[in-house]
C-alpha cells in the first residue's frame, strides 16, 4: 500500500519471492491489528482500508487465523495490543507508514513484538530505514517501493517549470500557513499538490503516485514541507518524533524548506533550509529565489 496513493502492491520482485517462499501452504491464517480510525490521518486510513480490503478480498491465501499477525500503522497501536498479537500468532509483520518520521516509536513496537520470541517482519516505507530494522530483525525486512525512493531514478528535468511546490493533504494548520504565504509569493510559479486543497478554495493538483510526485519535485526550484500539527487530526498514543522530510523532496536537486515544528531530525547543517513561521520562510525563499518574493 502507498501512503500517497493506495496501491495493490507490497514489496518488489525479490521481496515478493522471499515472502512467498515462506508461504508454501495454499491457506494462511491472518489477523490484522490496526488503530481505531479516529486516531489515523486520512492517508493512513486509506492504507489501513487498502490492506484490510486486500487481505479480505484480493489475496486468496489469506483467511482469518493466527499464522500471521499483520500490524498496520504501528506507532499508533498501543503496546499491549502489539504484545497480544505477537503472543497469539506464529509470526508478525509490521507495515510502517511513517518511516522515517516515526522511526524511534516504530522500533519500540518491533522490540515489543520481538520479546515474544516469535519471528518478526518489517515492511518499511523508506529505504533509508532498512539498515536500522535489519539490526532488529535481520533479513526479515521488506521495502515497499511505492513508499520509498522510486526505483525509476533516470528522470531528469529539462527546465525548472515551478519556483515553489508544496505537497501534502490540506490539514487546517497547512491551510492557515498557505493562506498567509501565497499572497507574499505573487509573481512566482507556485504549485500545490494534495487532496483537500480544492475543497478549501485553492488551485491544486490531486494526490498522485510517489513517482509522479517526484517528477513534479524535479521540475521545481524549491519545495516547502509543512508538518501537520496537533489538532489537524486526532494524534495517537505516540506521535512521530524523528523528522526526515526532505530526502525525497530534494532527491533531484530542489532546495527543501522544512518548518521546525519537530525538533528531532537527522539532517546536518546546510542539508535543508529550516524556517520558523511564514515571515521567516518568505525571507529565506527571497534569499534563495531572488528578489521576487515580498
Amino acid at each position: 500500500s502507498n501512503r500517497m496513493c493506495t496501491k495493490d502492491e507490497l514489496g518488489h520482485g525479490p521481496d515478493s519471492v522471499k515472502v512467498l517462499g515462506r508461504m508454501p501452504r495454499s491457506i494462511l491464517g491472518v489477523q490484522v491489528v490496526h488503530p481505531r480510525s479516529d486516531v489515523l490521518t486520512r492517508s493512513q486510513l486509506d492504507v489501513v482500508d487498502g490492506v484490510v480490503h486486500a487481505l479480505r478480498n484480493e489475496i486468496p491465501w489469506a483467511v482469518s487465523g493466527l499464522d500471521l499477525a499483520v500490524v498496520v500503522a504501528p506507532f499508533q497501536v498501543p503496546d499491549d495490543e502489539v504484545a497480544r498479537a505477537a503472543e497469539a500468532c506464529n509470526e508478525v509483520l509490521f507495515i510502517h507508514m511513517e518511516d522515517p518520521y516515526a522511526l524511534h516509536a516504530n522500533s519500540e513496537k518491533v522490540k515489543t513484538a520481538l520479546a515474544s520470541g516469535k519471528p518478526v517482519w518489517v515492511s518499511t516505507n523508506d529505504t533509508s530505514a532498512m539498515d536500522h530494522y535489519r539490526g532488529l530483525v535481520g533479513d526479515r525486512v521488506i521495502a515497499c517501493p511505492s513508499l520509498s525512493m522510486p526505483e525509476e531514478t533516470s528522470h531528469k528535468p529539462v527546465a525548472h517549470y515551478f519556483d515553489v511546490v508544496i505537497c501534502g493533504y490540506a490539514y487546517p494548520s497547512r491551510i492557515r500557513t498557505v493562506s498567509a504565504l501565497l499572497p507574499r509569493l505573487a509573481g512566482l510559479r507556485v504549485q500545490l499538490i494534495g487532496d483537500g486543497w480544492r475543497e478549501a478554495g485553492f488551485d491544486a493538483l490531486p494526490t498522485m503516485s510517489a513517482l509522479d510526485t517526484m517528477k513534479w519535485y524535479s521540475m521545481t526550484r524549491a519545495v516547502v514541507c509543512l508538518h501537520r500539527t496537533t489538532g489537524d487530526c486526532v494524534d495517537g498514543p505516540v506521535a512521530p518524533r524523528l523528522v526526515a522530510r526532505g530526502y525525497v523532496e530534494g532527491y533531484y536537486g530542489a532546495r527543501v524548506f522544512v518548518d521546525r515544528l519537530r525538533s528531532d531530525h537527522p539532517f546536518e547543517g546546510g542539508e535543508v533550509e529550516w524556517f520558523d513561521g511564514v515571515d521567516d520562510l518568505v525571507c529565506k525563499l527571497r534569499a534563495y529565489l531572488g528578489g521576487d518574493v515580498h
